[in-house]
């Protein structure tokens, strides 16, 4: 599971309620050559849909969003 630990190496609870049920029901779980980061914005973007009034904040506690990582 992909998960965003806090300086204290802490965890949030939505998160890893959130990535155990994706495993457990398999929901848009990368596999096979899969891009996670597309299966990822797939999810983002279907619980957009269901909750439109979801705030960033809340969303990017249930899917982690994917820091772009710069190359020197």
């Amino acid at each position: 599971m992909d998960l965003p630990v806090a300086e204290d190496n802490s965890v949030h609870f939505n998160s890893t309620l959130m990535a155990l049920i994706r495993t457990a029901l398999d929901i848009k779980i990368a596999k096979g050559g899969a891009d996670k980061h597309q299966m990822d914005a797939e999810l983002r973007k279907e619980m957009m849909a269901i909750w439109p009034n979801l705030s960033q904040k809340n969303l990017d506690l249930l899917v982690t969003p994917h820091k772009c990582k710069l190359h020197n």
